[in-house]
């Protein structure tokens, strides 16, 4: 069993996010990014239509009532008990 394991070991490549040594870490790569040349489409800017937030999250107002009312109800039934089983 210990032999397996040992070689489970030496097959896993090496990553940048965990270098073997604290002078890895700090090495500088040795690809650079590559910039992209900018294009027409890139620089075009989309503007967006305002959206009605009233619309688009009037579940949330309704799931955070219900949540609301649920925990008010077990946070009294807490109560309750604490008070009968004394």
């Amino acid at each position: 069993m210990a032999t397996e394991r040992k070689r489970n070991r030496e097959r896993r490549g090496v990553s940048s996010a965990r270098p073997r040594n604290y002078s890895q870490l700090y090495k500088p790569d040795a690809t650079a990014p590559a910039t992209p040349a900018k294009t027409a489409t890139q620089a075009a800017v989309k503007t967006a239509e305002p959206l009605e937030w009233t619309q688009q999250y009037a579940y949330v107002v309704g799931d955070l009532q219900r949540l609301l009312i649920v925990s008010g109800i077990l946070f009294a039934l807490i109560l309750g008990a604490g008070f009968v089983f004394r």
